[in-house]
């Protein structure tokens, strides 16, 4: 498929391969592989949520154009000599419904004469629903068979189309297809080691029922391998056990019983010793009290003559008070009088300043009287003579009056006047009508006499003039009737306005009669102003005269200023001249604070002594206590280290206080570490803890039961543990229960010693097999080789060969198994029976028939004891010069062609290893290639695709328009189809695209159009 980018190309193909192969409809089937380490799988892919291209969306499209509801159908029809087969899934999605029905069909048959097909629409082209395709397809009875889940279809196409016997090869094989389909093998970033794996896992391998058997004759010896190890975990978990015990109990002796041993003891001496102190303490109290009593006695008398002094002080201080009262109410007076007289000084120099701003205000007020608005108002009585409505206005006594009756009369005569001009135009207008009506009837009557001059038209044209002029007159006579009707309008303003015909003759006159009223306005204005500003002087100034008389009434009457100066130096001279001392106060509160210290100590040292006392008296009863505490406690240890015997470790013997003391301080961190808390726990989970599979294989009571101790295993069942003397323990006997599992482990020991012989017929019927499928794995290798070598064209090409090598095995044992000749084959046989002697010592399995046998499969897998190896051959190289392919040479190393090659071909050999295991000698060799040899020279991709062809298989691969041509000659049947986009016309429509057949070329011909 060839065509421009993004036309679709890749999304074709995805629609259908590898998709029908396996039925999978998981993302992984619709976006390119991540990497090369999935490709040995063997379970069907799944959903990622990395994945951007899902079937929904293969099916309904995406972005703004997506379809919301849509049924389809993908299938690919394959024919051999002896089958038609076709491989198809139909398809309903809504996008609002959960329901999402997928339906699976296989159509089957081996008559190749008669083509094979199914319908899928109907006749009008849509999709059939499920129903209605099996109605439709009808016809084709048992040749067609349905599947409504995944699973059936891969089994039925696994096993009736390729003849595998199971579905996990078909699985395999869609994996390899679905990493051959992507463009990451030629990308540089995957992995080889995975495809060298998935080489040596697609060979044909050794019979799994053969390997089941000879690995069922090792199951018994496996499983008493299993018993001697549960006895022998049996006794580490008896012995931990009985450390536990040990160690954890004795936390709890430590914890319960010899802490508070200890500290009671130590309580019992620490009050002796204070016993003692206390003794000592009343002693020295006794005589530190007695020095102090004399001390107060000598505080008493000097605390009595400070006092004295004191009283003497009183008289002098009250004297001191009565100055410094006269002296505050002097100064109170002398400031007062001094702030009155500077607010007296500030009143009176704002009131002059008031006065004078009146008189200013006054002069303005008269020139504005005398030189503006007088001369305005004289001549506007000069202006008004023989104007009767101007002297209604003028002869107005208050100016403000005659301002707005002047304003009047401006507008009214401005307005009359103005309608009498309209009048008069109008007026104008009508006249010169009146003309041209009288004009165009004398044109008229000669355009008459013209076109009507003949004899026959005499008596026309005599009544044309007549109506000719009795038209004309009719319009003459209306136009002088709106004439009469503006003159009479100018007569009835004349009469109105009686001043209106003095305006008319002088049109300047309203205009001067304006401007003097504003002249007018604008004087009146300003007298308002300044009379409002005088009115708010005259206002301030009789507050300020208020004001100040308020301060002379406030005024001290006949304050003598000089006469209280003087008063007040005299009164501060005789206040110095009376002396207090200061400290008096200070001296007495220091003795009387010495008193008090004194008497304090006194009342504390008496205190202590009681409290000495006191303490003697309490610690004496408290040691009574503690001596009948310690022979308890001393009780309570014998018994508990009597239970605890059994359990003490070899040259372990405590019996008495003193020794477990001596014990438990020699081993503390121990001790501590051994939480008493966590004993049952931890003996349950010795008797018996399950894994996260909920088994313990074993559990105490499971393999004491086995090997027949009941009693044994019934008490480790029905109680774990007993709490006896304050202790935890185990409700058997430990060192009984020892005794026994190493007698049993002697009997085991000997029953496997016998249990290891015999098993030689499944031995050898595996070596046999051995034999024979190692040598296939080897022999096939060079007809690999031949058919990866049958492509190239020229000698310096990129050569690729593959090789088998020993890994866990050594060379001997696959030259032995290679050679048929031999009548022994002493290092196979050891290599085998090597692996079954690891096989039956394997314990982790003993218990899981499952998992030996998995083991057995891998032990004895064949395939997994040799290496796949893949060498090449570099363009330049010398001819006999191979490197081996690796994660390193693919990831870095190689050429775009080298890596493409590397990776590509020795994964093609993956499913031709897949499909020879197929029983159908007609399985599809199909495989898809994405982006096909790209990075490839015309000859390098002409021998990839002649390389393919040899290998069987047929291929599907998407190119870029034109890269086609890269493989024109290279002699393999091709038909090449064109995937033409549509046009995007941005209209969020679903549009489809276009697939046609563009070429042919073959082996016998280069090209058809």
């Amino acid at each position: 498929m060839i065509g421009e980018n993004a036309a679709g190309k890749t999304t074709l193909a995805n629609c259908f391969f590898p998709m029908l192969i396996d039925g999978s409809i998981a993302t992984p089937s619709f976006n390119p592989a991540k990497g090369t380490d999935r490709v040995d799988r063997t379970t069907g892919p799944r959903n990622s949520s990395r994945d951007m291209r899902t079937f929904n969306s293969m099916l309904l499209g995406w972005g703004s154009g997506a379809m919301k509801v849509r049924t389809g159908y993908s299938y690919l029809y394959l024919r051999s000599r002896q089958r038609q087969v076709i491989l198809g899934i139909g398809a309903h999605r809504n996008v609002s419904e959960k329901r999402q029905p997928t339906w699976w069909f296989v159509a089957l048959t081996t008559d190749v004469s008669t083509p094979l097909t199914v319908a899928v629409t109907n006749e009008t082209g849509e999709s059939l629903e499920l129903g209605d395709f099996m109605a439709a397809n009808e016809a084709l009875g048992k040749q067609l068979h349905v599947f409504k889940t995944v699973d059936e279809y891969h089994a039925f196409v696994a096993t009736q189309v390729y003849g595998f016997n199971d579905g996990k090869a078909l699985t395999k094989l869609a994996s390899v297809y679905r990493l051959l389909a992507s463009p990451i093998l030629t990308a540089g970033n995957a992995r080889f080691t995975p495809i060298r794996e998935a080489l040596k896992n697609a060979q044909e391998g050794i019979d799994s029922q053969i390997i089941n058997k000879v690995a069922s004759a090792q199951r018994k010896v496996n499983r008493t391998n299993g018993s001697l190890q549960r006895i022998q975990r049996a006794q580490d978990r008896l012995q931990k056990m009985k450390k536990e015990i040990f160690w954890r109990n004795l936390n709890r002796i430590d914890e319960r019983m010899l802490q508070s041993y200890s500290q009671t003891q130590r309580q019992f001496k620490n009050n002796q010793e204070a016993c003692e102190q206390a003794k000592q303490r009343i002693a020295k109290f006794e005589k530190l009290l007695a020095s102090l009593q004399e001390n107060l006695e000598q505080s008493a008398v000097t605390l009595k003559v400070l006092r004295q002094e004191k009283a003497n002080q009183a008289t002098i201080a009250e004297q001191r008070k009565q100055y410094e009262q006269r002296l505050a109410d002097l100064n109170r007076r002398l400031k007062q009088y001094r702030q009155q007289q500077q607010r007296l000084a500030e009143l009176e120099e704002q009131a002059t300043a008031v006065a004078e701003r009146l008189a200013e205000l006054e002069t303005q007020r008269q020139v504005l009287k005398q030189q503006h608005l007088q001369p305005l108002l004289t001549k506007l009585a000069t202006q008004a003579a023989e104007l009767t409505e101007l002297t209604d206005v003028v002869t107005e006594v208050d100016p403000n009056v005659l301002v707005k009756k002047l304003a009047t009369y401006v507008h009214e005569q401005q307005r009359a006047y103005q309608r009498y001009q309209d009048d008069e135009r109008a007026k104008q207008h009508v006249s010169q009508d009146v003309q041209i009506v009288t004009d165009m009837r004398h044109e008229l009557d000669d355009r008459i006499d013209q076109h009507a001059s003949g004899a026959l038209q005499t008596r026309v044209r005599k009544d044309l003039h007549q109506d000719n002029q009795e038209v004309h007159d009719a319009g003459a006579a209306k136009m002088n009737t709106e004439f009469q009707r503006l003159l009479g309008h100018q007569q009835e303003l004349l009469q109105a306005h009686a001043d209106l015909k003095a305006s008319l003759a002088a049109p300047d006159r309203l205009h001067d009669l304006a401007e003097q009223r504003q002249q007018l306005a604008d004087v009146l204005a300003k007298l308002v102003a300044g009379d409002q500003e005088r009115k708010r002087q005259t206002e301030k100034q009789s507050d300020l005269i208020g004001r100040i008389q308020e301060v002379q009434s406030d005024m001290e009457p006949n304050f003598d200023e000089d006469q209280v100066i003087a008063e007040i130096d005299d009164v501060q001279q005789r206040h110095d001249a009376l002396i207090v001392d200061l400290k008096i106060d200070d001296k007495i509160e220091q003795a009387e604070i010495a008193q008090q210290k004194l008497s304090n100590q006194q009342q504390e040292f008496t205190s202590q002594r009681a409290i000495a006392e006191g303490e003697i008296k309490t610690k004496t009863d408290f040691m009574t206590q503690q001596e009948q505490a310690l022979v308890a406690f001393n009780q309570r240890i014998e018994a508990a280290l009597q239970t605890l015997a059994p359990y003490q470790p070899d040259q372990v013997h405590l019996t008495t206080v003193e020794a477990v003391l001596a014990f438990v301080q020699q081993h503390g961190s121990e001790v501590r570490n051994s939480r008493f808390e966590d004993l049952t726990s931890q003996i349950s989970k010795l008797i018996h803890r399950n894994d996260q599979d909920g088994i313990d294989r074993n559990a105490l009571d499971t393999v004491f039961e086995e090997r027949g101790h009941t009693a044994e295993a019934s008490a480790m069942r029905q109680q774990r543990s007993v709490i006896e003397n304050e202790l935890n323990v185990v409700a058997f006997g430990i060192n009984q229960a020892i005794v026994l599992m190493k007698t049993d482990e002697a009997h085991v020991a000997q029953a496997l010693e016998v249990l290891q012989s015999g098993n030689d017929a499944a031995q050898t019927y595996y070596l046999s097999s051995a034999i024979t499928i190692i040598s296939k794995q080897y022999d096939l290798i060079d007809s690999y080789n031949q058919m990866l070598s049958e492509g190239v064209s020229r000698e310096q090409s990129i050569k690729l060969k593959v090789a088998l090598t020993p890994a866990s095995v050594s060379a001997k044992v696959i030259e032995e198994a290679r050679n048929s000749q031999l009548a022994t084959r002493p290092a196979l046989e050891a290599e085998i029976k090597n692996r079954l002697r690891k096989l039956a010592s394997d314990l982790t399995v003993a218990d899981d028939d499952e998992a030996f046998m998995q083991k057995a499969q891998d032990m004895l897998d064949t395939r997994q004891w040799s290496d796949f190896k893949v060498l090449i051959k570099r363009r330049q190289s010398d001819e006999n010069h191979y490197e081996e392919v690796d994660d390193k040479f693919v990831q870095s190393g190689g050429s775009g062609a080298e890596k493409a090659q590397a990776m590509v071909l020795p994964l093609l050999l993956v499913p031709k290893m897949v499909l020879r295991q197929a029983s159908l000698t007609d399985a599809p060799y199909l495989v898809m290639f994405d982006e096909f040899a790209d990075k490839l020279d015309p000859e390098t991709a002409k021998s990839f695709a002649k390389t393919i062809d040899r290998f069987g298989f047929n291929f599907i691969a998407t190119m870029p328009g034109g890269a086609q041509n890269k493989i024109l000659a290279d002699r393999v049947d091709n038909i090449a189809y064109e995937v033409i986009a549509p046009q995007n016309e941005n209209d969020n429509q679903f549009h489809l695209n276009h697939v046609r057949e563009a070429l042919v070329w073959g082996a016998t011909h280069e090209s058809v159009s």
